[in-house]
């Protein structure tokens, strides 16, 4: 079991920690697995976050990182390279885990 932590928006953060969203999709360049957990970390891309779209902002000439907000999933399923999905990514099946 390999530990990945990705950044997710918060629309599909939210979903998932509601069970609505039971699936990630992902550029398959971390050799995603069966059994894997994923960190999600609730991330806001735009620039008006107070972070900006880097992930961090300048306060008295120093780089602060913004808190994040995890939950964890385990890929249950993975589907590669078929049913249109492109060479290079993957649809995973995901549930909840508690805190390990």
């Amino acid at each position: 079991m390999t530990e990945h932590i990705l950044k997710c928006w918060p629309n599909a953060y939210d979903a998932v920690a509601s069970g609505i969203k039971r699936f990630e999709w992902r550029k398959d360049d971390r050799g995603f697995d069966v059994g894997d957990v994923l960190v999600l970390r609730k991330w806001d891309p735009s620039p008006d976050n107070g972070f900006g779209v880097r992930g961090y902002v300048m306060f008295r000439g120093k780089h602060l990182v913004p808190e994040y907000t995890d939950q964890r999933v385990r890929v249950t399923y993975i589907l590669r390279g078929m049913f249109g999905i492109p060479d290079g990514y993957c649809v995973m099946s995901i549930e909840r885990v508690e805190e390990l």
